[in-house]
Formats: C-alpha cells, sequence, structure tokens
C-alpha cells in the first residue's frame, strides 16, 4: 500500500514538471522575441498610464477640431461656389458650360469618400499605411493618368503675365429683352395701280458685345436677306397696289441688351486689327487738317489705343456743347468741331473722326435709348423722341468698346461703358428705306416702337 502511495505521488510530481516544460518551451521563446515597448507595457506606472491617457485625449481632441474645422471650409467653399454661379449666370458668357456627366459622378463619388474618410478616427500608423496603399493602388488601376505638367517656360509663353489683372476685356450686367417693332406703311396715293414694288428695309444689326438678336418674325416674308454696307437689308417685293389701298408691312426683332462695362487694367492677349472703319465717310472728315491735328494734341505722349480713345471722348463731352436748334446739328465731325454744338449724331461723328484721324477703327451706331427715365416695363409705346447715336472703337485685343459722349461729362465719362441696359442698336450706318415701283404713286412711313 505504501509503495502503490508513493507510486502515485511519483507519477503525479512527474506528469507536473512535464507540463510545465511544456508551457515554458511554448511560452517562454514568444516573450523572448517581443521587443522592448511590449516588455516594458507591463511595467508602466500609474503616472505613465496618466500621461498616455491624456495624450490620447489630445488626439482625439485635435481630430475633432480639424473636423470642425473641414467641415467650416467645406460649407463657406459650397457658399463661394452658389455666389460664383449666381455672378457667373449674371456675368455669363454665350456659351453653355457643358458637363461630363460621368466625370461628374466621379468627382462626387471621390468628394464623399473624402467626407467619409475626414470622419474616421484616427488610426494605428500601420493600419493607415496599408490603407494608403490600398487606395493608392486602387486609383491607379481606375483612374487614367494627368498630363505631365507644362514646363514654366511653356506657360509663361502661352499665357502671359496678369496676375492681379482681368482675365476677359468686360464684363456683362443685367440685361433686358424687348420686342422691337418697325411698321412700314406702303400706300397707293396715284390713281393708277402701282406694280413691280421693291422694298430695300434695313433690318436690326447686332455686331457689339452688349447687343443680340434672339428672334425675328415678319408680316410678310422678305425675297432675300442681304448685307448693305454692314447693315442687314431686308429686300420685299409686291407685284401690285391699286390705288387707294395701302399695306403694312411689320417687322418683330427680339433683341437682349446688357449692362457692360471694360476693365481699363485689363493686359490684352493679342493684337488682332482690322482694316475696316479707318477712312473717311459722310460727316466724318477724319482726313482734315483741322481734325488731324486736334486728334495729334489730345493723344500726344499716349502709349495705347485705349487711352486715346479714352481722351478723344473725353475731350469731345468736355467741349461741345448740345444744342438741339443749333443751325449746323446733323451736319458732322467737321461742322461741329468748328461751331462747337451740335446733337448727339455729331459728338459721335466728331468722337469717330479723330479716332480714325488717330489711327483707331471706330464707327457711329444708331439706334434708340431713353435719357435716364426708364421705360414702362410693358405695353408698347412708340420710340418717337427716342432716336440716338453714340460710338464705338476698335481696339485690339478687347474688341468694340462703346462710348456715348453725349450723356458724359469731363467727371462722369462713359467710355468702355453705358449708362444702362437701354440701348437698343438699329444698324451701323443709318441705312435708309429704299424702293421703288412702276405706276400709281406711293408713299412709305416708318415706324418704330416697343411692344
Amino acid at each position: 500500500m505504501g509503495k502503490n502511495f508513493c507510486r502515485i505521488i511519483v507519477t503525479i510530481l512527474v506528469a507536473l514538471l512535464i507540463g510545465s516544460s511544456a508551457v515554458a518551451v511554448q511560452y517562454l521563446p514568444a516573450l523572448e522575441r517581443q521587443s522592448g515597448p511590449a516588455v516594458a507595457e507591463a511595467a508602466v506606472t500609474h503616472t505613465e498610464r496618466v500621461s498616455r491617457q491624456q495624450a490620447a485625449n489630445a488626439c482625439w481632441t485635435a481630430w475633432a477640431a480639424a473636423e470642425a474645422s473641414a467641415g467650416e471650409k467645406e460649407t463657406a467653399a459650397a457658399g463661394e461656389a452658389a455666389s460664383a454661379d449666381a455672378n457667373s449666370t449674371a456675368a455669363q458668357p454665350d456659351n453653355p458650360v457643358q458637363v461630363d456627366k460621368p466625370q461628374a459622378a466621379k468627382q462626387a463619388a471621390d468628394s464623399a469618400a473624402d467626407r467619409d474618410s475626414k470622419r474616421q478616427p484616427p488610426q494605428d500608423n500601420k493600419e493607415q499605411a496599408a490603407a494608403g496603399d490600398k487606395k493608392q493602388q486602387a486609383a491607379a488601376e481606375t483612374v487614367p493618368q494627368e498630363p505631365a505638367v507644362q514646363p514654366a517656360a511653356a506657360v509663361a509663353e502661352t499665357q502671359p503675365e496678369t496676375a492681379g489683372t482681368p482675365q476677359h476685356p468686360y464684363a456683362l450686367g443685367a440685361a433686358r429683352e424687348f420686342i422691337f417693332a418697325s411698321t412700314v406703311l406702303i400706300r397707293n396715293n396715284g390713281n393708277t395701280t402701282a406694280r413691280n414694288i421693291r422694298a430695300q428695309i434695313p433690318l436690326v444689326t447686332d455686331d457689339s458685345p452688349y447687343f443680340s438678336v434672339e428672334g425675328e418674325s415678319f408680316s410678310l416674308e422678305p425675297a432675300e436677306i442681304v448685307t448693305i454696307d454692314g447693315t442687314r437689308t431686308g429686300i420685299f417685293r409686291l407685284e401690285a397696289l391699286e390705288a387707294g389701298d395701302e399695306v403694312a408691312l411689320t417687322i418683330r426683332t427680339k433683341v437682349k441688351t446688357s449692362d457692360i462695362i471694360f476693365f481699363d487694367d485689363y493686359v490684352p492677349r493679342d493684337n488682332n486689327v482690322i482694316s475696316a472703319y479707318l477712312g473717311t465717310a459722310a460727316g466724318i472728315e477724319s482726313t482734315h487738317g483741322e481734325i488731324v491735328d486736334l486728334a495729334g494734341k489730345i493723344t500726344a505722349g499716349m502709349s495705347n489705343d485705349w487711352e486715346k480713345a479714352r481722351a478723344i471722348t473725353k475731350w469731345t463731352a468736355s467741349n461741345i456743347k448740345y444744342n438741339a436748334n443749333a443751325a449746323t446739328r446733323n451736319s458732322g465731325a467737321l461742322a461741329a468741331l468748328q461751331s462747337r454744338t451740335g446733337v448727339c449724331e455729331d459728338y459721335a461723328k466728331l468722337s469717330v473722326a479723330l479716332a480714325r484721324a488717330a489711327g483707331i477703327p471706330a464707327r457711329v451706331v444708331y439706334g434708340y435709348t431713353d435719357s435716364g427715365s426708364k421705360w414702362p416695363a410693358g405695353g408698347a409705346f412708340s420710340l418717337k423722341g427716342y432716336r440716338h447715336a453714340w460710338a464705338e472703337f476698335y481696339l485690339a485685343g478687347r474688341g468694340w468698346v462703346p462710348a456715348d459722349p453725349t450723356r458724359s461729362t469731363a467727371n462722369n465719362l462713359y467710355f468702355g461703358t453705358l449708362p444702362h441696359n437701354r440701348y437698343i442698336i438699329q444698324n451701323y450706318t443709318n441705312l435708309s428705306l429704299k424702293g421703288s415701283y412702276a405706276g400709281g404713286k406711293l408713299a412709305i412711313t416708318w415706324t418704330d416702337a416697343l411692344e
């Protein structure tokens, strides 16, 4: 019995010894393989644990602040984008912006992914590196490579230095649309039938950045539309008109006219020039000695056409007196210069003649505008008494720049802009209505109105 008991005790001790050896073999190598920080972690004091907890809290606080800051920037950027869209809608160019829908969807998804990543708590450095590697690998597989960045020298050649200057020569502001209606009444006051009637009627012509034709309709379709001296002209034909009869021909043109302002600090990106609008014309005596001499004095020492055209507009506005009853009214540039009086056409023609004498292409614009009070918001009304003429200068890199010397003063100059958005252009040559017929006795009247 004693021997058996001893054997049992020995067996138990051997089993315990073998078991403890196996445990030691399994765990001691692993402990030996661990780095110093892992072992040191077991001996972290209470003070060190508090310090680490405070550091972790600071990390979370910094992350939360960064998240809030990112949210604020996103909100501010969204507000600025909305403001820019509103402005661009007002200062919108003709060509609509084309949106690539797949690309837009991709950009929206990327933006959402970025926002989601910002909302995740900080990760371990190894996890962040792994996530970053996976993200970069996915991006490389799905996103096409962007073209190489153009060298700075090449950029400088294609895009001149314009830091702090406008990127476009002008900006358009508020716009208004009108229905401009011209009615031509043809009446046969003779005793016989008038035949083979041909009427040549100027149509609204748009060639200015602040004015455009949006649509056109005719009560009698023209046989053809041609361009005469830069003016669109409709050719209308009637086979016969009996004695005492009359026919009304109405042309309705939908037009849009906008506020505009050219920037005087704009740096032109090209030097495109035109050869037209430089010679003499009726009432534009640009080669007369008095006009040539005056143009030279006004523009002396000026380095560019913008300064010259501005100075010419200012001189005309300051030195010609408006007089609707002047004996020389509507007599042209030279008469206005010599008499120092005239009406809107004289102001415009003198400005144009001086510009041409200085080598700047310029033209007179004929149309309608009010004198400062707004036209009725709706309803039809006659444009009688609202006839007006102003000037435009062609400046390289800018295009046709408007000016209204009649409405300007030395201290309030309308150069590169106009007083408001109610300048309706009819044409640039004041082309008159012409007609021909056989037999009878025709009388033709013409009225313009807004509907």
